[in-house]
């Protein structure tokens, strides 16, 4: 049986998409060692080139960054940090495993895709809300990229749904003796 193209699609997609979220998630335990070797960066940077109202603002940002990761950061960061991380490799592998599925064209692939989605827009909320708990300046960061990631998984769930649902083509009827 040939496969239709919102299946290549969609399952493509879904392997970039997955993969980069398992590649963010190793990422995310060391986030206060990278914040602050970007504001290290970023300060050298200014310093070679004219100072301006947004370079100034830039640095001041990248600076109360490092303080609320490193200095004033609460207790629990690090931990938060890494049960995140961990959570995240799991969600994203699935949602790996379910693109993988839909791409083969397996059975349920569907329904895997759209529950491994459903997963991935739930942990991405939750991230955002522990994230701006610990790191309330970490929002004007993190509400952007978790509106723009949502809005991707929205419409790729939205595809997979719709097209799922139109190429099983209508139920039978139900037959005669179970009509009581």
């Amino acid at each position: 049986m040939k496969r239709p193209g919102w299946v290549t699609a969609v399952g493509i997609l879904g392997i970039i998409q997955g993969s980069l979220g398992i590649m963010g998630a190793i990422q995310v335990p060391f986030l206060p060692k990278l914040v602050l070797a970007q504001s290290r960066m970023f300060s050298q940077t200014v310093a070679h080139g004219p100072s301006s109202p947004i370079t100034d603002a830039m640095q001041q940002l990248m600076s109360r960054l490092v303080d609320d990761l490193t200095v004033n950061a609460p207790a629990w960061l690090g931990t938060w940090l890494v049960c995140l991380s961990i959570a995240m490799v799991l969600v994203f592998t699935l949602y790996v495993y379910a693109s993988i599925r839909l791409l083969t064209m397996q059975p349920r692939a569907a329904r895997w895709f759209a529950w491994a989605t459903v997963a991935v827009g739930a942990l991405q909320i939750v991230q955002a809300i522990g994230t701006t708990v610990a790191v309330p300046d970490l929002t004007v960061l993190v509400v952007p990229g978790l509106t723009f990631g949502l809005a991707i998984y929205a419409v790729l769930l939205t595809i997979v749904l719709v097209k799922s649902k139109q190429s099983v083509g209508p139920r039978p009827p139900p037959l005669p003796s179970t009509l009581r």
